[in-house]
């Protein structure tokens, strides 16, 4: 039994996909499970997970397009990008954020976002509003003055994403598609899914009971900081496109996204525009990953060993970065 089968069994996890990346090439998928406990349909490649805060790298990539075409200036102030019409007592507080700040968690803004009601263990229902986001700010406090450190905020990358809908006109969702599932042909990488891939969606279950299933979440104005949807091919393909830039830092591609990271998030550990960023004896890797409560997903490469691996799966929990960093090891052994 592989690691990967272990971890399955070992976790009760209801399904899990795999990909692995090799010389720039996807030599394997698998997935283990089924997509919900009582259909016992098993799982396969076009299989619809949620994907948590690996959507932060969506919005770098689209954060990066934007500042391309000059409509988002890294170190502006947010409140210029703003409404009007929040609070004096908001914009005083909020004053001093760039969108760099954001970028690089180094906002100040605590990490979850205020008023949102959810229960923690359970899925977050209903949306969150355009009002309930701007209402919000109106009783910030921030933790620490900004840029002074970093601490990790998905209320930063929400007001992130928000901006970004505010200066280029179009929905968090247009952005995703304009910038990235066309360009890529990432056809499953969405905010809203149709019949079809809402059919295709792996049922989640609580990471504290994996007996109880529970629901996607929905996300509303925080869909930037973790609600987008995909699968195990649509990622692949994404990654290979990833390794290929990377590999030509000089090509100015969209996808090469920490050229600008200086913030470190840990011993030799940087984080910018969505991902994580490693400097390892022998190589440098990037990643991140995302955990809702149910879903959960892994997205790990590295451009110099030309090698890769994403995990999703329907019950997340610390088990899947340990698998991780147990399969991304071996992978690295083997190419270098």
């Amino acid at each position: 039994m592989n690691v990967a089968e272990k971890a399955v069994r070992d976790n009760n996890i209801p399904a899990l996909a795999v990909a692995i990346i090799r010389d720039g090439k996807v030599v394997n998928i698998t997935g283990f499970g089924k997509q919900n406990r009582k259909t016992h349909i098993a799982i396969d490649n076009e299989t619809m997970f949620q994907i948590g805060s690996l959507t932060k790298m969506f919005t770098g990539i689209v954060v990066k397009h934007l500042v391309d075409e000059g409509k988002l200036v890294l170190d502006a102030r947010i409140v210029s990008y703003l409404p009007e019409t929040i609070s004096s007592q908001a914009a005083q507080t909020l004053q001093h954020i760039t969108i760099q700040d954001l970028i690089h968690h180094r906002s100040g803004i605590p990490g979850w976002a205020l008023n949102n009601g959810r229960i923690d263990g359970d899925s977050m229902l209903g949306g969150y509003s355009e009002m309930q986001l701007l209402a919000g700010l109106d009783n910030i406090q921030l933790k620490f003055p900004p840029g002074s450190k970093l601490a990790y905020s998905n209320s930063g990358y929400a007001i992130l994403g928000y901006i970004c809908e505010r200066v280029s006109g179009q929905s968090y969702a247009q952005l995703v598609t304009k910038y990235i599932s066309q360009p890529y042909d990432l056809n499953n990488t969405k905010v809203s899914l149709n019949k079809a891939q809402q059919q295709r969606v792996a049922t989640p279950y609580r990471k504290d009971n994996r007996a109880i299933a529970t629901q996607p979440w929905e996300m509303g104005k925080i869909t930037p900081a973790g609600g987008l949807f995909s699968n195990i091919e649509d990622l692949s393909r994404l990654m290979l496109a990833q390794l290929s830039a990377y590999k030509n830092t000089k090509n100015n591609s969209d996808l090469f996204l920490t050229e600008l990271t200086n913030d470190f998030y840990g011993e030799n550990t940087t984080y910018g525009y969505g991902l994580v960023k490693r400097v390892l004896p022998k190589s440098i890797d990037y990643s991140h990953g995302g955990d809702l409560d149910g879903f959960a997903s892994n997205y790990r490469f590295s451009p110099e060993a030309n090698v890769g691996l994403i995990l999703l799966t329907s019950s997340g929990g610390k088990w899947t970065r340990e698998l991780e960093s147990a399969m991304f090891e071996q992978l690295l052994k083997q190419a270098i």
